[in-house]
């Protein structure tokens, strides 16, 4: 039960100058059908002109929009430098209508909404600010990619929403997450602009059973 599903998610896409920044975090199939609601570690990576002032000019933009945000390091990566941080998203599996946090990235997993990505309106007004506008350009594309490891058992069939699935695009539709194999979700800009604007997006749903 200890291993992973892996969500890897890109949440604000570019940074000044058109450069990216990602949000990488990990959580267990298991976590989402069976886990109590609890804070998980995400890394946050975003390119910066110079390593050297990483921890100050761009640390001060991330503590801005993810209050908790922790300076890890800066390293070249290919031809870019890549400042990451440590922040926190809320992995809620209450089924009581409210945000784990008001100021976090919510991860809400439910019987039936097996993954919804929300965004609260406490953390859309940060991302309208200078420092959030800094981290995410609006004008151009935004990246979300999931990985997610299936720990369950079995195949779970499940409905998609506005997401390529291994690089296949569904609009909406129905495939499977395969027993002890993995899938790889990017979503679509709709569903990234619709969590920002509307507050959530369903991006998976449990395969209702059919009556005999």
């Amino acid at each position: 039960m200890k291993n992973a599903i892996g969500l890897l998610l890109l949440l604000t896409a570019v940074t000044l100058s058109g450069c990216k920044a990602t949000v990488e975090t990990e959580v267990t199939v298991l976590d989402l059908f069976y886990s109590k609601t609890r804070m998980i570690p995400a890394d946050f990576y975003t390119e910066v002109a110079d390593c050297a002032d990483a921890a100050t000019a761009r640390g001060a933009e991330v503590s801005a929009v993810f209050a908790d945000a922790d300076y890890i390091g800066c390293a070249r990566d290919g031809g870019a430098s890549l400042a990451h941080f440590r922040i926190q998203i809320a992995l809620d599996k209450d089924p009581d209508g409210k945000l784990a946090s008001d100021d976090h990235i919510n991860l809400v997993s439910t019987e039936d909404a097996f993954l919804v990505l929300t965004i609260p309106a406490a953390l859309k007004e940060r991302l309208a600010t200078p420092a959030g506008l800094a981290l995410r350009a609006a004008a151009l594309p935004i990246d979300v990619q999931i990985r997610i490891k299936n720990d369950y058992g079995n195949a779970i069939p499940i409905q998609v929403f506005s997401v390529y699935v291994d690089g296949k695009p569904f609009l909406f539709g129905d495939t499977t997450l395969p027993e002890a194999g993995d899938v790889v979700l990017r979503l679509s800009e709709v569903a990234i602009d619709h969590a920002i604007e509307s507050g959530s997006s369903v991006l998976l749903m449990r395969e209702k059973k059919q009556d005999s």
